[in-house]
């Protein structure tokens, strides 16, 4: 957990969990494996490795940052934003589903926060919340059994409601859904599955990127209303036919085995983006360290937020 962080496109980050297993390219020099499973050995990476719970302080955190929103908002002009999951993937479907349940609770209970969820995993979305619908509903029924003197602090009627809701397409507009595609390959299976995501708001990291991605056709000007990020706004339809992708961000690789990045690669994706009048935060070149290859884009430093950042 981190008040304030190096992670340019976000303000604070949590971590209900560490741990994690490669799945993609972008994984090969992951920084949190180097970090935490490396140097620190604070969880194991892999398939069928356990993942590690962080403290209850740092749970504890999110809600603090929550009842302190009102400061927060007068001095920065728009709520706090929190990456969540920088050492884990939240989607992942090898983490404890109970653990999963009480993150979506921690997400309901502090909607003053912008919650910035990125997966490598979107196509897992839709099944996790289903599976946490399941557990929800199984731990209201023993809760109900068990009778109120000895019930949880957890609402299980509300976190049904909840659940049940954005499931219908009623997304919590403080819930932020992004995807990383790294090359091609990934953009053409991935950004459709992302499409199909209830999300106040979606956006892509292409971070690191690999190659040059044509992402034109998920960006093509809203045909619909857009939501503002804000409660009682009307969301769009979740409907690949109607939905586009809010902003995109684009940054290359650090550390000792960085690949480099190709300047024409984000030019294309710069024009692409200024062509459909989508917001594009260029976080950085990339290299040894993260600020090595700095981060201005022909002499500016372009870092543009989504219209429900304002």
């Amino acid at each position: 957990m981190a008040q304030q962080t190096t992670i340019a496109w976000t303000d604070s980050t949590f971590n209900g969990w560490i741990g994690c297993t490669a799945i993609s390219p972008g994984c090969d020099n992951c920084y949190a494996a180097a970090m935490m499973d490396t140097r620190l050995h604070r969880a194991k990476w892999g398939p069928g490795e356990p993942r590690v719970r962080t403290s209850k302080a740092n749970w504890e955190q999110m809600r603090r940052w929550e009842r302190n929103y009102a400061r927060f908002e007068q001095e920065h002009g728009r709520a706090r934003r929190v990456f969540c999951f920088s050492q884990a993937d939240v989607f992942d479907n090898e983490s404890p589903i109970g653990w999963f349940v009480d993150f979506m609770e921690l997400c309901r209970t502090t909607p003053h926060l912008i919650k910035q969820l990125l997966t490598k995993r979107i196509g897992n979305v839709v099944r996790r919340l289903q599976e946490a619908l399941e557990h929800v509903a199984e731990q209201l029924v023993a809760t109900t059994q068990l009778g109120a003197e000895k019930a949880l602090q957890t609402d299980w009627q509300a976190l049904r409601d909840w659940l049940i809701a954005w499931l219908a397409g009623r997304a919590p507009s403080h819930i932020w859904i992004g995807a990383t595609v790294v090359n091609q390959v990934e953009a053409d299976r991935d950004i459709p599955k992302l499409l199909r995501v209830p999300a106040a708001l979606i956006f892509l990291s292409l971070e690191p990127l690999l190659a040059s991605v044509d992402v034109s056709r998920w960006l093509r000007p809203r045909t619909t209303g857009r939501d503002d990020g804000r409660e009682g706004v009307q969301a769009p339809e979740w409907s690949q036919a109607t939905r586009v992708v809010d902003w995109v961000i684009v940054g290359g690789e650090s550390g000792r085995k960085a690949r480099p990045m190709d300047p024409l690669a984000v030019a294309g994706l710069r024009r692409q983006c200024e062509e459909a009048r989508t917001p594009m935060f260029f976080k950085q070149w990339g290299g040894r360290t993260a600020d090595a290859g700095g981060c201005l884009l022909d002499g500016i430093e372009l870092k543009q937020w989504p219209l429900a950042s304002i």
